[in-house]
């Protein structure tokens, strides 16, 4: 909608909707572990991140192995077990 004529005023402009994609920035934005990060850099981890969902029963780290991501659990229960001489978890 156009000012009246003859007016110079401007109308307000309303910043759209969060979306999925700011998540990731909201997330780092609230999350203590990222507390010390600036702006800058929050901005610059934040299109690094990606969302993926796990099934129950999903390895997502093998023992021996170094992981190459931080896992930021959203919802749900992890498991850490490790495998000793035998076979048996713990």
């Amino acid at each position: 909608m156009a000012p009246p004529a003859g007016s110079d005023s401007i109308l307000p402009v309303r910043p759209a909707p969060p979306g999925p994609e700011d998540i990731p920035l909201r997330l780092l934005a609230h999350l203590p572990l990222f507390a010390s990060l600036s702006d800058a850099e929050r901005l610059l981890l934040a299109p690094k991140m990606h969302r993926e969902a796990f099934k129950a029963g999903d390895t997502l780290v093998e023992q021996g192995t170094v992981p190459q991501a931080l896992f930021i659990l959203g919802s749900g229960v992890l498991a850490a077990l490790q495998q000793h001489e035998g076979g048996a978890h713990r």
